[in-house]
C-alpha cells in the first residue's frame, strides 16, 4: 500500500513520482533534509497515531470525514453488514483509492451550485490521478 501527501509550490515537479518517501529505503541523511510520509508516520508516537493527540484544524476536515466513513465501515462489517457504497462480486478485491488534494476554488453563489462544482473539480482529480499514476495502477491490479 502507498500512501503520500506532496505539498508542491506554483510549477514544482512531484519529487520522485509514485511512491516517495514511503518506506525507508533512502539514506538517514537523505530523510532528514527531505522528509517523507514514512518518516512523518513513524515519528508520531513510535508509528501509532493517537488521534487524541492530535490538533485539527479547519482544513482537516477532509480526514475526519475519511475516518468516520472508515470508521462506519468497520462497524458495518463486524454487525455482519456490507460497509456503505460498496459494490462489489463475490470473491473479487475492491480497488480503493484515496487522494488529498487542496485545490483553491471560488465560492458558488448557491449551495447547490457549490455541490456541483466540489463533485465537478473531485472527478477532475481523481481522473487526473488515475491518468498520472496508470502504471501504479495497473501494477495494483
Amino acid at each position: 500500500m502507498f500512501m503520500g501527501f506532496v505539498r508542491l509550490g506554483e510549477g514544482q515537479e512531484e519529487p520522485r513520482g509514485p511512491g516517495f518517501g514511503q518506506t525507508a529505503d533512502r539514506p538517514y541523511e537523505e530523510r532528514q533534509r527531505v522528509p517523507g510520509d514514512y518518516d512523518a508516520q513513524t515519528s508520531i508516537h513510535g508509528g501509532l497515531s493517537r488521534h487524541g493527540l492530535e490538533h485539527l484544524a479547519t482544513t482537516d476536515g477532509g480526514v475526519i470525514m475519511l475516518r468516520n466513513i472508515v470508521r462506519r465501515g468497520i462497524r458495518a462489517v463486524q454487525n455482519g453488514q456490507d460497509p456503505a457504497h460498496v459494490l462489489w462480486e463475490a470473491g473479487q478485491v475492491v480497488q480503493t483509492y484515496s487522494n488529498h488534494t487542496v485545490k483553491p476554488l471560488p465560492k458558488a453563489p448557491t449551495p447547490e451550485a457549490e455541490e456541483q462544482l466540489l463533485r465537478a473539480t473531485g472527478r477532475q482529480v481523481a481522473e487526473g490521478y488515475l491518468k498520472d499514476h496508470a502504471s501504479l495502477v495497473e501494477h495494483i491490479a
